[in-house]
């Protein structure tokens, strides 16, 4: 899930969390066929998903190949899911606001939809995703302008109508949802204006008018400590007091971006945020604000959540407590909410940079795996999983060449396509070639290039990455080659060879995100047998 702007926009408040009662919702009837969300949450079976993002990462998916997804899915089902969850970038199926949708992406959802449903799985969405590699309008702007611009809402309906039109025509559509995630940047617009008192962006927002209409002059008085700014409701600072208004104000506004998307997508969800924002009270104590108004989730049959172990207290937690604290929390949402709940992200364990300290699981991993299926048994209509297969923050748009040369610049080759798996023959002089452009990397830890080289003679690869050459020496047979620079690097890639090659699934990374079930290479790691376990206890 996402920690930084480059993943989802995760945003861990340090407010201390509360443990309430749970309130269990006892489900024991056994999955059969497709099941959708609406289904799970009217008759009590489970669905039991993992995010797919091939063998790439969420923010390249789209333009990568998918030629093994037929194999993947199918260790999917034998590991005990029923359904995959594909994120749905906006600008990726939708690069210009003023154009219409993207219909090579459309044809990819639909040929993935069809293959799952080979494998027996069901497919559900995550709509509107921030982040991807696709050329178009300024996605975070576009995201920014949902606020208050009717034209980009609209934009915004097209689109979702689309999807929703493409993706019920399968059978096997499962189900959708959006993300209080995908919206949250506009947080940091916010913050930046009432750094800058900038009364105008408020007032733009609809914020001004939104405070000045619900409260008092006495009341904005003791909230922002300031007459003057009590007449006019500019964006408070985090430190202030009048915070929590902001928070109540940005909760209806994605309530009512839900309900207009619900308006072309029925049935529609959307991630509420659990976590609590610090807010401060006027004499200067730390509280936590929740976001219960947003738990309804419109008229959806359900409402969704992220799930992670940070949501308990202490930073080294017992595999037993921490699944105790998931029930009560998850009890607590759907009490709340008054309807049943999906766990659209269970984030078991933490390895995105800079989120190292949070609290994790101190003794058995697939212990603490094997109860949360009795979680999400008694306390959900089913669960996704975010880290299915590990992946490296890949800064390469079309690394396997699934669109052809798109991105690229070839000179002495060609695209070769073998059963659906495209590859790049590379001859003795010629360069392959990749401008990074201002992508960025999810650590700060030195760049590494990795690829799949077939060679039939002796060759010598040349990588140059920013102009830093390095040099590799290869034999002949099929095999994956990493070359480890020193430095982080950005620039541009260089790929040469003095034989001729094959070259496929390039990767020009820093980091590894690992979840312990397979690693990047398709082997079982450890928490394979928990997983098991887990997804077989909610039978």
């Amino acid at each position: 899930m996402d920690r930084t702007a480059l993943k989802t926009g995760h945003i861990r408040p340090g407010a201390r969390r509360t443990l309430f009662l749970c309130l269990l919702l006892v489900s024991t009837l056994l999955l059969c066929g497709f099941r959708t969300a609406s289904d799970a949450a009217a008759d009590g079976g489970h669905i039991k998903a993992t995010m797919y993002f091939g063998h790439t990462w969420q923010i390249n998916f789209w333009s990568g190949e998918h030629a093994e997804a037929d194999r993947d899915f199918s260790q999917i089902a034998e590991d005990g899911f029923n359904t995959v969850i594909f994120v749905v970038p906006w600008r990726a199926f939708q690069p210009s606001l003023n154009a219409g949708l993207n219909q090579n992406m459309l044809a990819r959802l639909d040929d993935l939809m069809d293959r799952a449903e080979a494998a027996g799985l069901g497919v559900m969405l995550r709509v509107g995703y921030t982040w991807d590699m696709a050329s178009g309008d300024d996605v975070i702007e576009r995201f920014n302008a949902m606020v208050y611009d009717r034209s980009v809402r609209d934009a915004w309906k097209k689109y979702a109508a689309e999807i929703y039109r493409t993706a019920s025509a399968h059978a096997n559509y499962a189900g959708a949802f959006l993300t209080w995630e995908d919206f949250w940047n506009y947080v940091s617009k916010a913050e930046s204006a009432a750094q800058k008192n900038d009364i105008l962006e408020a007032e733009r927002s609809g914020f001004s008018a939104y405070v000045l209409e619900n409260y008092d002059e006495e009341e904005l008085t003791v909230l922002y400590g300031d007459e003057k700014d009590a007449r006019r409701a500019p964006f408070p600072t985090q430190e202030s007091p009048a915070y929590g208004l902001f928070l109540e104000w940005y909760d209806t506004i994605l309530n009512e971006i839900l309900e207009e998307t619900q308006e072309v997508f029925p049935g529609i969800s959307m991630e509420c945020r659990l976590h609590r924002d610090n807010v401060y009270t006027e004499d200067g104590t730390l509280t936590g604000y929740s976001h219960d108004s947003a738990f309804e989730a419109g008229n959806a049959d359900y409402t969704s959540v992220m799930l992670s172990v940070d949501m308990a207290s202490g930073s080294g937690l017992s595999g037993a407590n921490v699944a105790g604290t998931c029930r009560s929390l998850l009890g607590y949402m759907s009490q709340t909410a008054g309807k049943p709940v999906f766990v659209d992200q269970f984030l078991y364990q933490e390895t995105t940079p800079g989120y190292e300290d949070l609290a994790h699981i101190s003794d058995d991993m697939n212990g603490y795996l094997s109860r949360m299926g009795g979680v999400f048994r008694d306390c959900t209509i089913g669960y996704g999983l975010w880290t299915y297969r590990d992946y490296t923050d890949n800064v390469i748009y079309n690394p396997e060449f699934g669109l052809s040369l798109d991105g690229w610049t070839l000179t002495a080759g060609r695209v070769e396509s073998e059963e659906g798996n495209h590859m790049v023959r590379l001859n003795p002089g010629g360069m392959l070639s990749q401008n990074l452009g201002s992508r960025a990397y999810i650590s700060s830890k030195p760049s590494r290039v990795r690829f799949r080289v077939i060679a039939e003679h002796p060759a010598t690869l040349t990588v140059m990455l920013e102009g830093k050459t390095l040099k590799q020496e290869v034999q002949p047979g099929d095999r994956t080659v990493v070359f480890e620079y020193d430095d982080q690097l950005y620039g541009g890639l260089t790929i040469m060879t003095s034989s001729e090659v094959l070259l496929d699934d390039i990767q020009v990374y820093s980091h590894v995100t690992e979840g312990g079930i397979y690693d990047t290479d398709g082997e079982p790691g450890p928490y394979l047998s928990g997983l098991r376990e887990m997804n077989a206890a909610m039978d």
